[in-house]
């Protein structure tokens, strides 16, 4: 009587097969949260130029609040919530400001204090940006990338990213 079975020969090449796609999709896998975090990263720096070159047009000054509780970011009544994978917060361990970090960061977010989870990002007609920096993370706290508005007689703004130990000016 013939058992019907897999052969040997079979079985190595459809666990061949699985194996192949395993190494070639679980690294994309974890580089997904990087992803994320550059994109969320990308479009508050959008958000910055945004209202950076509103004030000007208009020559009034714009306002972008922050909310650290909500994870959401607010301007002209229209509110942007981070996505689940991103927050405002930082490494443990890590200096900072990203253009010369010298000191451990304590607080995730470094602009205008408005009270215990809001802060605000003043945009001056002139151009200028009051100063601070904010972190952003991601939910498995591997990731980090910053934007920071220095003191300057321009301001401009500059988006970092924390890679191998160091600060990485990507903007």
């Amino acid at each position: 009587m013939l058992k019907k079975s897999f052969s040997i020969i079979e079985f190595i090449v459809c666990f061949s097969i699985i194996l192949i796609l395993l190494v070639i999709s679980v690294p994309k896998f974890f580089l997904f949260n990087k992803f994320i975090l550059t994109s969320q990263a990308d479009k508050l720096f959008s958000t910055f130029s945004f209202l950076q070159q509103k004030a000007i047009s208009s020559n009034l000054t714009q306002n972008l609040k922050l909310n650290l509780k909500e994870n959401s970011y607010s301007y002209d009544n229209k509110i942007f919530k981070l996505v689940d994978n991103v927050k405002f917060g930082f490494l443990q361990n890590v200096n900072g400001p990203p253009s010369t970090p010298t000191k451990k960061i304590d607080c995730a977010i470094s602009f205008e204090k408005m009270n215990d989870h809001e802060y605000k990002v003043t945009f001056y007609p002139d151009g200028k940006i009051k100063p601070g920096t904010l972190y952003l993370i991601d939910k498995d706290y591997k990731f980090m990338a910053a934007l920071t508005c220095p003191v300057s007689q321009v301001s401009f703004i500059r988006k970092y990213k924390y890679d191998n130990n160091k600060w990485i000016c990507v903007k």
